[in-house]
């Protein structure tokens, strides 16, 4: 365990100290906060016309449904930018630095290097995605009426999507030594899971259903409406554990073949 908190420690001050936590968790608030404003505002206009048209009011205009549940999914779209550059260097510089193989030399083992490396890139995240429960206070101060239950399970929807993007980004750092090209593949893998599920509408329905089971999205969609189901939270767990998995295996078979 204290070899783990030390990698974790040390992975911590490295984001921190090259700047490279600053500049993602900057962009991920400016982009949120882009969103949560168009949003909020978009919804004031549409009150104020039902307002304006009676015949309209009937209606109704739900503030959880057209605020909370669309802010969220579009706080997903910006981890699926933002993780990339956040997990890219985690194990790439390592391996390009050749220190990788001096903290072999350690008593530590690679299971150990990459739950450090992972803790650490989760750790920058949820400092990422904590500012965020204030524009949904802010909003409730202002006379917002909302579910909070809605708001709890939409953050926690976002802190699996974060986990699993962060599993994939760190298993892909393990594939090269470039930090762009595990950047582009992180993103690109991300981005595939993420899209599938449009192409399984035009799917039958069995192939829709098997598809959207692989989908980033469909997961996370119930999350965002308030919806926690087993299903969805054993998915996230297994994708995550999987990759993690992968990224050991993968750094172990990299002994055989140098």
């Amino acid at each position: 365990m204290s070899n783990i908190l030390s990698i974790f420690s040390k992975d911590t001050k490295s984001y921190f100290f090259s700047m490279i936590a600053y500049a993602v968790i900057a962009t991920f608030l400016v982009l949120s906060g882009f969103f949560f404003s168009s949003a909020v505002s978009y919804f004031s206009f549409y009150s104020f016309q039902l307002s304006a048209q009676p015949y309209l009011s009937a209606q109704g205009l739900n503030l959880t449904e057209a605020v909370i549940g669309n802010l969220f999914f579009n706080f997903s779209v910006v981890l699926l930018l933002m993780i990339p550059i956040l997990t890219m260097r985690t194990l790439a510089e390592e391996q390009k630095q050749g220190t990788f193989e001096l903290l072999l030399t350690y008593p530590v083992n690679e299971f150990q290097v990459v739950l450090g490396k992972f803790l650490a890139a989760f750790f920058v995240f949820t400092v990422m995605i904590a500012p965020t429960f204030l524009y949904l206070l802010i909003l409730r101060k202002v006379g917002g009426d909302f579910e909070w239950g809605v708001v709890l399970s939409g953050f926690l929807g976002q802190v699996l999507l974060g986990v699993a993007f962060i599993s994939f980004g760190v298993f892909a750092s393990s594939l090269s030594e470039n930090q762009l090209i595990s950047a582009v593949l992180t993103f690109g893998f991300l981005l595939l899971l993420w899209i599938i599920a449009w192409l399984a509408e035009f799917l039958p329905p069995d192939a829709s259903r098997w598809i959207n089971g692989f989908s980033l999205t469909r997961h996370a969609e119930d999350f965002f409406k308030g919806i926690i189901e087993l299903k969805h939270l054993v998915f996230y767990l297994l994708f995550t554990i999987f990759f993690l998995f992968l990224t050991v295996w993968r750094l172990q078979t990299r002994k055989w073949v140098r």
